[in-house]
């Protein structure tokens, strides 16, 4: 699987070999994430992408290539 970008959050079901993270598309702060996790994901906020990708390594390139900064919350826990 290629990294996915999805902009409707609306039950969006990763499995226990899937990494996610969500940011927030005009600041560019990833703010949930960076995990890897099964269950099902929802919002109802249209400004947020949900990025979902294979390897962990995958998300930080996506990161890096997209100018996306990590928030505070996340890089205190150690991403």
């Amino acid at each position: 699987m290629a990294t996915q970008e999805i902009t409707n959050i609306n039950n969006i079901v990763t499995d226990e070999n899937d990494w996610w993270m969500i940011y927030e598309n005009e600041s560019k702060i990833v703010i949930e994430g960076i995990y890897q996790c099964k269950g099902k994901t929802s919002t109802s906020l249209d400004t947020l992408v949900m990025v979902i990708a294979e390897t962990k390594e995958e998300l930080q390139t996506y990161i890096t290539d997209n100018g996306l900064t990590i928030s505070e919350e996340i890089e205190n826990r150690g991403y």
